[in-house]
């Protein structure tokens, strides 16, 4: 387990205690949340640059199963590392 401290402006940590997003089950979804968009961000620009190549050959489903699985890889080492 890694511990994490942060600086928010008093403003913001006022809302974020009042709201309960400051408690640890809340901030770990948060980070999930976020982790999982930033890895669908980078697929989304993954496909806009094949679609730019213009690649006009379809992926094999073996292909695309490595693909996935290659993704999954990398976002599982960049989670560990956050």
């Amino acid at each position: 387990m890694t511990s994490i401290t942060i600086e928010l402006p008093d403003d913001l940590a006022a809302r974020a205690t009042s709201e309960g997003v400051l408690r640890q089950p809340a901030v770990v979804l948060l980070i999930d949340a976020a982790t999982r968009a930033a890895a669908m961000a980078r697929l989304r620009g993954m496909w806009s640059g094949m679609d730019k190549a213009g690649s006009d050959v379809p992926l094999s489903d073996e292909e695309i199963s490595m693909q996935i699985k290659a993704a999954r890889a990398a976002f599982r080492t960049g989670a560990a590392a956050a």
